[in-house]
């Protein structure tokens, strides 16, 4: 028992023998936890270092546990310091004889910090939970191998689900040409535990695609389940689409009615036609103001995947029953600045759309190569086509594509025959790549 006694002097666990109601022995560690001298804690009763609400059922178990009763061995106690404060200890109990009487000796461990991470924790969970039921913001906690473990019901109305459509999958809910971006956001989760925020689309119930704005985080670094918040962008797009395609398109003509009123006035009435010429500069700096909101409205995948990868994408959105849309880029292109990417997807939208619009085509071909210094653009479709000669003044949409092709250097070609398709050529220097992140 002396070699115990040794060995307990210099623990730094709370080392203690009670027998009856009094201490029969404490340790330093003891006195240093409680804030009490050794002294003191010999002339107190065991359970009066114990938080008040918890003393009595500390006294009855420390009689019983003497007494040979079979009580809990391992039991969270909060002791009542000297100063009055709180700790969270880790007990542990057992009966021994002291001096040919029955005793307990006992063990104690400070584990408060333990205990303020576990409150702290179990007050985060439950934020957590209260966003995740609140279905103010669509939330799906999933793991990295596709399962969607617990969507809330905002994330399934955003995409036409309901419970009884359980279990889904995000990958299944992921069209393919995203799938390379949801692996490298995977590798980031795992790198750092948290995933850049990214823009990505989702298939809905119906089948049509749902534009989406994505932060994802692990719930545990290291682990495998992860927690995704989910903004839909269907209006924000919407809205730039009506910039660009109407407000910008029917101001674009406003101009052009300006400058051909302009010319025709000559220099018959030089006020009026500078008047003009004002009015016609003051239209176009609202026609690039709006363009330009559009363009932050509307960044696309350009910025994630790229001009290759993104026309992917855009044939397969546009792709129908009636009509079939594919895009086809043999070798990878290089990044290019913004203005570059930018406008060569909007020639290819604005192709395509034309094509679906007035050739009623059964199917589209966009091929996109960057070969001899220059990028070349070619969206061929199998449609009724017209002959280029009588284009109408009013084809604001050849127009836009052309006014782009020259702001880059480049220039747009139309070759089409009445019952034999169109062909829209589009090539421009490929200048400098960008490498710069996106």
């Amino acid at each position: 028992m002396a070699d115990f006694y040794a060995l307990a002097e210099v623990m730094e666990v709370a080392v203690f023998v009670v027998q009856g109601a009094e201490f029969r022995y404490v340790n330093p560690a003891a006195a240093r936890m409680t804030g009490y001298t050794r002294d003191e804690l010999l002339r107190m009763k065991f359970w009066e270092v114990v938080h008040p609400d918890e003393r009595a059922l500390v006294r009855e178990r420390g009689f019983a546990r003497q007494a040979g009763v079979d009580v809990p061995q391992h039991l969270p106690y909060r002791l009542y310091t000297k100063a009055g404060e709180t700790l969270w200890v880790a007990f542990s109990g057992t009966r021994i004889d002291h001096e040919g009487e029955p005793a307990m000796l006992g063990t104690a461990i400070d584990i408060s910090r333990h205990k303020q991470v576990e409150e702290a924790l179990r007050r985060s969970e439950g934020r957590l939970r209260r966003l995740v039921d609140s279905n103010v913001l669509a939330v799906l906690i999933s793991d990295l191998n596709g399962r969607i473990l617990e969507p809330n019901d905002a994330f399934l109305s955003m995409l036409g689900y309901t419970r009884a459509d359980l279990p889904l999958r995000w990958d299944e809910l992921t069209p393919r040409e995203w799938l390379p971006l949801a692996e490298h956001t995977i590798g980031e989760l795992r790198n750092t535990g948290v995933a850049t925020p990214f823009e990505k689309e989702y298939l809905h119930h119906d089948g049509h695609r749902v534009p989406v704005l994505i932060g994802v985080a692990l719930l545990e670094h290291g682990g495998d389940e992860c927690i995704t918040f989910v903004i839909d962008l269907t209006k924000r797009k919407r809205l730039g689409f009506d910039l660009h395609d109407n407000v910008c398109q029917e101001l674009t003509g406003v101009g052009m009615l300006l400058a051909s009123v302009r010319h025709r006035l000559g220099a018959r009435q030089t006020s009026l036609a500078t008047d003009l010429v004002r009015a016609g500069d003051f239209l176009a700096e609202i026609v690039e103001h709006l363009r330009l909101m559009a363009r932050e409205l509307r960044p696309l995948q350009l910025r994630d995947l790229g001009l290759g990868e993104s026309l992917t994408a855009l044939a397969a959105r546009m792709s129908s029953p009636k009509t079939s849309v594919t895009a086809h880029v043999p070798a990878p292109i290089p990044r290019f600045g913004d203005d570059v990417e930018l406008s060569v997807y909007r020639v290819a939208q604005e192709a395509l759309a034309n094509a679906l619009r007035h050739g009623h085509p059964r199917s589209i071909v966009v091929t996109l190569v960057a070969v001899d210094g220059r990028l070349r653009l070619e969206v061929r479709d199998d449609g009724c086509g017209f002959d280029p000669a009588l284009r109408p003044r009013d084809a604001l949409g050849l127009t836009g594509m052309e006014e782009r092709a020259l702001a880059l250097g480049g220039r747009v070609v139309v070759t089409s025959t009445p019952g034999a398709g169109t062909t829209i050529a589009f090539d421009c220097p490929l200048g400098r790549t960008s490498d710069a992140p996106r």
